[in-house]
C-alpha cells in the first residue's frame, strides 16, 4: 500500500479526515474513498473468517488440557 503523508495544512483542508470521504474528478466522478483509521480496521475485523466451526471453538473452549509455561518448557528440555 502506498502512504501519502498529509501536512496539518492540508489535514485541515480536508475536515481533519476524522470522516468517510469520497473523493471525485473535476466533473463529479468517484475515484476514490477515505476512511478513518477506525473504521478501516473495523472493516477487516468483520471480513476476517475463523477457520473453525462453533463445534469446534466451543470444544477447544472446554478442553481442559495443557499445563503452565514451566511444564511446556521442562517437556521440550529447555534448562
Amino acid at each position: 500500500m502506498n502512504t501519502v503523508t498529509l501536512d496539518k495544512d492540508l489535514r485541515a483542508r480536508l475536515n481533519g479526515l476524522d470522516q468517510q470521504m469520497m473523493f471525485t474528478d473535476d466533473k463529479g466522478q468517484p475515484v476514490g474513498y477515505f476512511l478513518p483509521a477506525r473504521d478501516y480496521l473495523n472493516l477487516m475485523l468483520r471480513c476476517l473468517t475463523i477457520p473453525l466451526s462453533e463445534e469446534e471453538i466451543e470444544r477447544r473452549r472446554k478442553e481442559t488440557a495443557g499445563g503452565s509455561l514451566e511444564d511446556i518448557w521442562k517437556r521440550l528440555g529447555a534448562k
